[in-house]
Parts: structure tokens; sequence; C-alpha cells
């Protein structure tokens, strides 16, 4: 699909160019690049990759450097050839999502990102570990030698060789990339997270001489991963929120508490995940200190993302002011659309048609982000706003699907004020704000 958009007509290729234009400048995308670039710079603190850093460096010749400049671009070319590799990644896994889009409508794919996710968890917590054999490892880091092509030869295959040992930080990304099913978005995120990664080399590439000064592996570095682990544990749990309404309740009631207490719950979590285990002690208590750190954490990280990333203050004002019809599995009219479409068109008002889920995640930030935003508000009450809530199935809401050929959540449809579905017209996913508000502005009356 990727390649077939460059190779076919121009609308596509345009468009193709035009979304990654969008993709760059858009100043949301700020945010979860520099998490995926702090992502792989923490990743360089995995016990089987922080070693590794000065024999690798060595390799490629670090100390027998003529100049900076010369250590620079060699260490550089490094850091590309993993990015390669990364970035090729991103835009597979990306692609995964579009094509995977029907199934990303089911609940259960939401809970298999969750268990996927508590999979990594457990990794990054010591439970059990991704490991490559170690005489397959000395060979693979061999690969390449000195110079600009022999590094980036070697980069490429760190990528690989990095793999199992960052797998659940990497794979949570790539989840995501799959879950946004946006190839601009996952090209880049992996692009800052392999840079993330390569800041390491790029620094002691250039000078050399700092590779002396590294301070050595220890404790401090299974901390750091244990903190991954109970980050990746929340998001876990966030996800089963999305997909269990009980979870759900459970954090809601958790948010209830305090926030000042909320903190220290998160600070105790954290603590008990950096305290060194007592080899003396029974193995029961150790494990039982990391399993209650990392819930605490994980907990209240899950709560944050859920209750603390929207102004709710703002959000109930909003749905005071625009009223959506809801259709849903308990629908039984299932004329109830058509009723509102013939509504709608005596008023001779356009129509807005959203396709949600409470288990999808690019729904909520859909609502939050650009439906409730102030500027947007004040056109949505210009339109009929009909909502086909597919947080449960039912054979109703299937034949709305296949109607409207909807194959992935979020998705909205207009008609215009004369009755007539806009064809040329359809949001797949998220949507930016200056986009939406352009649509609005075209269908909504003078």
């Amino acid at each position: 699909m990727f390649l077939s958009s460059f190779l076919g007509g121009g609308d596509e290729q345009t468009a193709l160019l035009t979304h990654f234009q969008q993709t760059i400048f858009d100043q949301e995308i700020a945010v979860p690049l520099l998490l995926a670039f702090v992502a792989g710079l923490f990743s360089t603190l995995s016990p089987c990759v922080y070693p590794l850093i000065p024999i690798t460096l060595s390799v490629m010749g670090a100390r027998r450097y003529e100049s900076h400049v010369q250590g620079f671009l060699v260490s550089l070319f490094y850091v590309l050839g993993m990015s390669a590799v990364y970035t090729v990644l991103g835009v597979m896994f990306s692609s995964l999502g579009t094509m995977l889009g029907a199934m990303m409508q089911h609940k259960a794919v939401v809970l298999a990102i969750a268990f996927l996710l508590v999979i990594f968890a457990m990794s990054m917590l010591g439970v059990f570990s991704f490991t490559i054999p170690e005489s397959i490892n000395r060979r693979l880091m061999h690969i390449g030698g000195q110079g600009k092509k022999g590094a980036f030869l070697m980069g490429m295959v760190a990528g690989v060789v990095a793999g199992p040992c960052t797998g659940p930080i990497l794979g949570f990304i790539l989840t995501i990339i799959a879950e946004q099913k946006q190839m601009a978005l996952g090209a880049f995120l992996m692009l800052g997270f392999s840079f993330g990664m390569g800041i390491p080399f790029l620094v002691l590439g250039t000078f050399s001489s700092a590779i002396s000064r590294l301070p050595k592996s220890g404790r401090w570095l299974l901390s750091i991963k244990q903190l991954f682990g109970g980050a990746m544990l929340g998001a876990a749990i966030y996800y089963l929120a999305l997909a269990s309404p009980r979870i759900n309740e459970l954090l809601a009631s958790l948010s209830a508490v305090h926030g000042a207490l909320l903190l220290v719950l998160l600070a105790v979590g954290i603590v008990l995940l950096l305290l060194p285990m007592n080899p003396s002690r029974p193995k029961i208590a150790n494990a039982i200190q990391i399993s209650v750190g990392a819930l605490l954490a994980g907990s209240v990280i899950a709560t944050l993302i859920i209750t603390g990333g929207y102004d709710q203050e703002h959000s109930q004002a909003v749905d005071e002011r625009i009223s959506w019809h809801v259709i849903n599995s308990d629908t039984r009219d299932r004329s109830m659309l058509d009723k509102l479409l013939s509504q709608a068109l005596q008023e001779e008002r356009p129509v807005l048609i959203d396709f949600y889920a409470d288990w999808c995640v690019a729904c909520k930030q859909l609502e939050h982000e650009t439906l409730k935003d102030e500027a947007i508000v004040p056109l949505l009450t210009n339109f009929q706003l009909v909502r086909i809530d597919s947080t449960n199935s039912s054979d109703y809401l299937s034949e709305l699907h296949s109607r409207f050929n909807v194959v992935g959540l979020p998705a909205i449809v207009f008609f215009d004020r004369q009755g007539h579905l806009v064809r040329d017209i359809k949001v797949i996913g998220n949507q930016s704000k200056a986009q939406f508000l352009a649509i609005l502005k075209k269908l909504s009356p003078l």
C-alpha cells in the first residue's frame, strides 16, 4: 500500500505527501515524538544493551578517529542504520493496523492488546526475559566493521540484536502504532525512538575519551527496567479499563481519591520498584515487593491517563450545549436512524454520524480533543448529531457499519442539508482541529 501510493496516480501520491506534511507540522505530534525519543534513550539502559555500547564503539574504531567530526559522522551512520530498520517496522505495523481495521472494532482485540502489554510488563519486571544466544549475538555485533558503510550495517544489525532486549518498550510503541493506523505517525515515532537509542552512540562516538568514564553496569539498570515495567503495567490496565466497565468503575472510584493521596500512592509504588531486593529474604517477599509496587504505580498511571487527560468540567459543559441521538446495542427500532435523517431533512440541517465505542482509544481522543473543542462546538449545534455506539455489538449495528462501509473506529460520515450522503467526506481516525473545522464550515448553514 505504501509503495503503490508512490508509484500510483498523482492524486494518491499528492494525498500521501500532504498527509506526511500534516503529520510533520501538526504540533500534536510533538509530545508522542518526544515520548518515543525518551523511550529510545531509556532503552539503551537495558542490562543487555548498555554494556555493549563501549564494545560496539570499539569495533567501529571510535578511539582511532582523527577528529570529532569523523567520529560524529561514523556514529551518525550507525544511528541511521538503526533508524532504517525501526522506521520500516513503524510503517509495516501502521499498515498492519490499517488492514486489521475491522478487527480493531472488537473488544477482544483491545483485550489482546492489554494481554500483550501485561506480557511486556512481566518481562520488564524480571519474571522472564527475551535474549539472543550469546554466540549469535557476538557474531552479529562484528558485522560491518569500521567506516561509514560498516557503521551503517552495524546499526541495522543492532536494530535486530537490540530488539529482544528492548522488546517490551519497542513492542508497546509498535502496538500503539498499529492501533492508530497512521503510516506517517508510525514512521516518525520509530524514527524518534531510534534516534533516542542512538544519542549515547553519537555523543560517545564523537567524544571517544568519555567512553572510559561510563558508569558501570549495576543495580541501577535493573531499577530503571522495573520502573518501565510499572509504567507498562499501567498501560495494560488502561486498555483493560477500556474493554471492561468494571475495571473502568474501579479506576473511576480511585480517581475520586484526593489528588495528593493519589500522588502518594504513585510515589510508594515507585519506591517499592526502586528498592533493592534483599537476597537474604525469601524470594516470595521480593516478588511481593515488586508486584505491589508495579500494581500501585500501574493503577495510578492508568487512572491519571483516563481521568487526568481531559478537562472534566469543560467536557460536562459541552455536553449541556450539544445533544447526541444515540443508537446502541439496546436500540430496538431499526428505523431510528432513517427517522432522524428525515427529521434533519425537514429542518434543512446537515447530519453528522459518529461511529464510536467506549473501548476505542482514538474515539475518545476524537471526542475530547476535537468534537469538544471550543471553536468546533458552536458549529456542531447546526448539525443533527447521531452517535452509533458500538461498545457492544448487535445485528442492527453491524447493518449500519455495512451500510456506510465502516471498517474501523472512529469514523464519521456526513449528510448535507438536502439529505444526500456526502461521499467525498469521511473522517477515519482522529482528525486535526483545523481539518475538522474546515469540513464543518463547508457543510454548515450560512
